[in-house]
């Protein structure tokens, strides 16, 4: 809902309100986030529609969670593509809570991330967020990197991410290996 006020008056005591606008003579200031109605998809079908997350998707499906990803209420999930899905192993019974560390309640765009130094999932599991690389330019979540981020839903937002967050597996350092020479 939205509250308008003329600029310098105060609101209820006590009253926080997270989402404000301002524009000339006038504070807008809303007590939810406004999500884009433009988008009809929600997180669920925006993950389905691309082939690339389709472990993610079978998954939520496997474990019963399509109801928590489709649901009307804003939500960021960090997905992680078919590669990430394919380096690990894990049991059955510990699907709910793998795909559950990969959810936050509320709308976390990249900026709002990077400012963070831990978020906490719906599982309750609270993640490392940090900024590495020389000028503090690729963003780290859980220890997984976030490579393609703000993804829009009608219910909130996608992250794509290069690991299952909370499961280890080997990683390989990339190698540089000289140019061939003649």
């Amino acid at each position: 809902s939205l509250i308008e006020r003329p600029v310098g008056s105060i609101g209820p005591a006590g009253c926080a309100y997270p989402f404000f606008f301002v524009f000339p003579s006038y504070l807008h200031i809303l007590d939810q986030p406004i999500t884009p109605t433009a988008v009809s998809r929600s997180i669920y079908d925006q993950a389905n529609e691309n082939p690339a997350f389709s472990l993610l998707i079978e998954n939520i499906d496997f474990v019963d969670l399509t109801d928590l990803v489709d649901r009307d209420l804003p939500l960021t999930m960090l997905a992680p593509d078919n590669r990430s899905w394919r380096r690990v192993s894990f049991g059955t019974l510990e699907g709910g809570e793998i795909i559950k560390r990969h959810i936050f309640r509320g709308l976390f765009v990249l900026d709002v991330f990077a400012n963070m130094t831990q978020a906490i999932s719906v599982s309750g599991i609270t993640h490392g967020v940090e900024l590495r690389g020389e000028f503090n330019e690729f963003l780290y979540v859980g220890n997984a990197f976030v490579y393609e981020s703000d993804i829009l839903a009608r219910n909130g937002l996608m992250h794509y991410i290069d690991r299952v967050i909370g499961l280890d597996y080997p990683t390989v350092p990339p190698t540089t290996s000289p140019a061939p020479t003649i």
